[in-house]
């Protein structure tokens, strides 16, 4: 056989056994009636093994005070004021920051941004799509590595150290993220899921779900790493509201308000008073200090998370 067809092949079965492609034509509406919600997920799979050193495990994480923080405490603090947070106690020691090194599909040049997460199980990290696959760039993320706990080495904010790294295997979001054509409609999907290997301490969030109840004026704090606070190397939490949009022009979508959060926050936690995520920061950085972000919908994360989970 000849050599371009050897190659041929080995790239098809290549793209083939590292790529789950699940789609059809139905509409989200459609979920729990005709279609399956694993209809709707695409899983990207890493095509090497896992083989990123773990760092340093500090004892703080197994010595620090299980205790949640109340939320008399986040009222100290008045609603648009970014914070530092202790990222040695709970809810905070669960989430972390993300590099990913993002390739162009058609090119091999890229670059590697910053973006905030969080566990939801033991092996599985939330975060925005838009951190993965940059549907406005044609960037795909080729290399993940989740930093728990991550916080500056010094008070200058140019490097940080992280309390466990993380590889990842693989990653998942729904279909609608790279089909949907209408801008105003993508916010809703902006939502993914990485799978590291499994934690041993710290636990993970619970994610809060509304199903079709009206959100207006929810008590929330946003958590991340935006650069207009620690250079994207500090965990830093801001108060503020939370308010469903008008399902009409944006359906299933979340603002916050009193958000002054910029690049870097991508992926991070928005929390209600119980600490549970109620939604990430998607659409940041608007110049009005509020934050965007996705109503989950129940049956769709379920599946993904088992997708992903599985993969």
């Amino acid at each position: 056989m000849n050599g371009w067809r050897i190659s041929f092949l080995f790239k098809l079965i290549f793209l083939l056994s590292n790529i789950i492609f699940c789609s059809n034509n139905a509409t989200a509406n459609e979920f729990g009636k005709k279609w399956s919600p694993k209809d709707f997920i695409v899983v990207y799979k890493k095509n090497v093994s896992d083989d990123v050193a773990e760092d340093i495990k500090p004892l703080f994480l197994e010595d620090a005070p299980l205790n949640e923080i109340p939320e008399s405490d986040r009222l100290e603090v008045e609603n648009g004021k970014s914070y530092a947070v202790d990222y040695r106690k709970a809810p905070f020691r669960k989430m972390g920051a993300l590099s990913i090194n993002r390739l162009f599909k058609s090119k091999t040049k890229g670059g590697l941004i910053r973006c905030s997460g969080q566990f939801i199980k033991s092996n599985l990290v939330l975060t925005a799509a838009h951190c993965l696959e940059n549907i406005k760039s044609d960037q795909q993320a080729k290399y993940i590595a989740f930093h728990r706990a991550m916080h500056p080495k010094n008070d200058k904010n140019k490097s940080g150290i992280s309390a466990w790294n993380f590889g990842w295997k693989c990653f998942g979001f729904a279909r609608n993220w790279i089909t949907q054509s209408d801008p105003d409609k993508l916010i809703q999907w902006d939502f993914a899921i990485v799978k590291v290997r499994p934690i041993t301490t710290g636990g993970a969030l619970e994610l809060r779900y509304f199903g079709d109840e009206m959100v207006e004026s929810l008590p929330v704090m946003a958590v991340g790493y935006p650069k207009n606070s620690g250079n994207k190397y500090r965990m830093t939490a801001v108060n503020g509201s939370l308010t469903q949009l008008d399902a009409s022009e944006s359906p299933n979508v979340f603002r916050m308000s009193d958000n002054p959060f910029n690049q870097g926050a991508s992926g991070g936690a928005i929390l209600d008073s119980k600490n549970r995520i109620v939604s990430i920061a998607s659409n940041i950085d608007q110049g009005d200090d509020t934050v965007e972000g996705p109503k989950f919908q129940k049956n769709v994360m379920e599946a993904l998370i088992d997708l992903v989970g599985g993969c």
